[in-house]
């Protein structure tokens, strides 16, 4: 059954988008949805936070991680000053948090 009133939804590819098309329309104005550049237009009352990866040279199979990377860069859920906490994954972190992935509010 999963969060009903989620605050955040991530989409990355096309069959998310499908499953989860209805519960994006209904989401709150104070919620956030992120989600992939090419699956854009959606309707919702939600922020929407565009990650473009085609900025990037990483494969699909990263998007995940890349997407993780974002959102906490941009909301500092987890604040950076304990990425350090983090340092058995600081090789992948480096590798999938690209200064290049842009970010569309």
């Amino acid at each position: 059954m999963g969060i009903t009133d989620p605050d955040v939804i991530v989409v990355l590819f096309p069959e998310g988008l499908a499953k989860e098309r209805a519960r994006i329309a209904q989401m709150r104005p104070d919620a956030t949805l992120y989600i992939a550049a090419d699956l854009m237009p959606v309707e919702t009352p939600a922020r929407v936070v565009t990650l473009d990866f085609s900025q990037t040279d990483q494969s699909k199979a990263y998007w995940a991680i890349m997407a993780l990377a974002a959102i906490l860069r941009q909301t500092d859920i987890y604040p950076r000053r304990r990425y350090k906490r983090l340092s058995p994954l600081a090789p992948m972190l480096r590798k999938t948090w690209p200064p290049s992935l842009s970010l569309t509010a």
